[in-house]
């Protein structure tokens, strides 16, 4: 778990047997940039998934940022009402 903005926190999953991370509603990207990049380091693991619960802004603010620095290496899995630019 990590804070980010003034009331939010984002989560970070690790499947540990393919070692894939799953965030879940990661919000800022550079605060969830400093988060995932540790992870990826110190668990040899790699960003794979990213969940927005709903689509709020301060949710899924920083999945654009991510598509741009992973491409397709990043799936985003969201519900349909989505903005399809964050697809």
């Amino acid at each position: 778990m990590y804070p980010f903005f003034q009331d939010n926190i984002g989560y970070v999953i690790l499947e540990p047997r393919t070692r894939s991370l799953i965030a879940v509603d990661i919000g800022d990207f550079e605060q969830s940039r400093k988060v995932i990049s540790e992870l990826e380091k110190t668990q040899k693991a790699e960003l794979r998934y990213i969940l927005s619960t709903h689509h709020h802004s301060d949710h899924i603010g920083g999945n654009e940022g991510w598509k741009k620095e992973r491409g397709e290496r990043v799936k985003i899995v969201a519900g349909s009402i989505m903005p399809e630019r964050m697809g």
